[in-house]
């Protein structure tokens, strides 16, 4: 199975952190609990990672994320590097970044931890 670090080549995430900054520059539009259950049922209906992120590009395009909702999304995808796309993906997207702590706590290797951080710093 290709991960979806493959599957997002360079080009497209940047133009999706492009986007996402613009869109959501001060995060106002969160996912209310509603949108946030509907967006979860489309995610649920994919087996591979790449239709779970697809999902949520399309269902949650424009709206930003509590650090609960990411968590559990997070929670849907079965493989790290998977997880860490997401992450960039998601990353301008979410609404209390001063969180984050508790968002690599979802992450199971510290090596992982360490590449978000280092995308993290990297994107400031």
């Amino acid at each position: 199975m290709m991960g979806l670090s493959k599957f997002i080549s360079g080009a497209s995430l940047i133009a999706c952190l492009i986007f996402s900054t613009q869109a959501n520059a001060q995060c106002e539009n969160v996912l209310d609990s509603a949108r946030f259950e509907k967006l979860l049922v489309e995610v649920q209906k994919h087996d591979f990672d790449d239709g779970k992120l697809q999902s949520i590009e399309q269902v949650g395009n424009g709206s930003c994320y509590q650090v609960e909702q990411v968590i559990q999304l997070l929670g849907q995808f079965s493989f790290e590097e998977d997880r860490i796309s997401l992450i960039k993906v998601l990353w301008t997207r979410i609404k209390d970044k001063s969180r984050l702590e508790e968002i690599l706590a979802v992450f199971e290797f510290e090596s992982s931890k360490k590449e978000v951080r280092k995308f993290i710093a990297e994107f400031k």
